[in-house]
């Protein structure tokens, strides 16, 4: 019989009640040597019972997921001689881990039961919203860093780069308004190889320049990736001619991205216009060593959509699919990626349409349609790796030609 959180914690108040070394008020915790083993093991207990108790199917998605992500992460990382791939620190105890990581916020309000602030009602109440809101996030990136490592691996990359670009840790005086944004004009520092692959960026940098940038076997060719973009706050001296750039000023304001957060130099909401990972692809690093300065932002060669949630569609993400889409233009277009089976309706939206008969009766040929279907394609992945095989296809040099 599975042991309930309420009982785990009777076990608790009833081992700090038989310990009278332990005291836990308001403004104090003394909890001595001696307890403190068995103390944090039935603490712990609790929270691993309430996430157990409240939220069983999610516990077996992350375990499902972590398993991928586990995997595959090794398996990159042992192709490119990696010591870390460095992702929000968060989600990585959620993948290493699900119910370490999902037990992790709930020390607090169990801390403030001990201490008789919080009643049982209010601290299960605020137990729950704390899973469900961890669970959603956690899972949500970490199924984004499985597709990003997945297609990375597909890629058979044989070298790994990074651009050591300044962010707010390296210049603390890059979010202080210094200086305007884009005021300051600067060259992009060169690629060089790395035994470390950031997939996660500071939200104050001087340019945003790839997460992952590698040497693929597969494509012959230098492959980029990005993800979860941020305004940059530099110019950039240089960039490449052999790129096709878009005025990010200019995509900004068209589509009423000028308003600024009062605490940073950041954006409200840049993925009203951005894709969740963009992918870009050269014959010479230089090309695209750089995604973005504050002025100039490179089309992407391709945009990959992730779709975590079920209900996606009908929560109206094909409608930001399509704005991401027509705004940064991809080259070789857009892909939707699904871990449920993506619904018959979004299949049909992304359809060709037929033209309508002038006439009753007027005959409609086959290969009349209303306007050209975008380039969108939608798949449904779930955690298995070789169904990503059509995205890394798509960029292969006779695909792309």
């Amino acid at each position: 019989m599975e042991t309930t959180w309420q009982g785990t914690l009777e076990q608790l108040n009833e081992y700090v009640k038989n310990n009278p070394g332990i005291s836990i008020g308001k403004n104090m915790v003394v909890i001595p040597a001696e307890a403190r083993t068995e103390f944090y093991r039935i603490f712990d207990k609790v929270e691993a019972d309430f996430v157990r108790n409240y939220a069983p199917d999610q516990l077996k998605r992350g375990c499902e997921l972590s398993a991928v992500w586990l995997d595959e992460s090794r398996n990159l990382a042992l192709k490119l001689g990696l010591q870390s791939i460095v992702i929000a620190q968060s989600v990585m105890w959620f993948l290493n881990d699900p119910l370490d990581g999902l037990t992790r916020a709930l020390s607090d309000p169990l801390f403030n039961v001990l201490k008789g602030e919080m009643d049982i009602p209010s601290f299960e109440e605020q137990a729950k919203k704390l899973t469900d809101s961890g669970f959603s996030s956690f899972f949500r990136e970490g199924y984004k860093y499985w597709i990003e490592v997945s297609l990375l691996s597909m890629l058979d990359p044989e070298n790994n780069y990074g651009v050591p670009a300044v962010d707010e840790v390296a210049d603390g005086l890059i979010g202080e308004g210094h200086e305007n944004p884009g005021q300051h004009k600067a060259l992009v520092p060169e690629a060089e190889e790395s035994n470390r692959m950031f997939l996660l960026q500071h939200p104050v940098v001087s340019f945003v320049v790839p997460k992952a940038l590698v040497r693929s076997r597969r494509l012959a060719r230098y492959v980029a990736m990005h993800s979860e973009f941020v305004e940059p706050q530099w110019t950039a001296r240089e960039i490449s001619r052999d790129a096709e750039w878009f005025d990010f000023t200019a995509l900004k304001r068209d589509n009423n991205l000028t308003k600024l957060r009062p605490d940073q130099k950041q954006l409200v909401d840049l993925t009203r216009i951005l894709p969740d990972i963009a992918l870009y692809a050269s014959d010479d690093i230089y090309n695209i060593s750089l995604i973005s300065d504050h002025s100039s932002i490179m089309r992407p060669a391709l945009s990959v959509e992730v779709m975590d949630d079920p209900s996606w569609y009908e929560k109206g993400r094909l409608s930001a699919v399509k704005r991401h889409h027509a705004v940064m233009k991809p080259a070789l277009g857009t892909f939707v990626v699904c871990l449920a089976p993506p619904p018959q309706a979004a299949i049909d939206e992304l359809a060709p349409k037929l033209a309508e008969a002038s006439q009753p009766g007027d005959a409609i040929k086959p290969e009349t349609v209303l306007e050209p279907p975008m380039d969108i394609h939608i798949l449904w992945a779930g955690f298995d790796k070789s169904r990503l095989e059509p995205v890394v296809k798509t960029m292969e040099p006779a695909q792309a030609s």
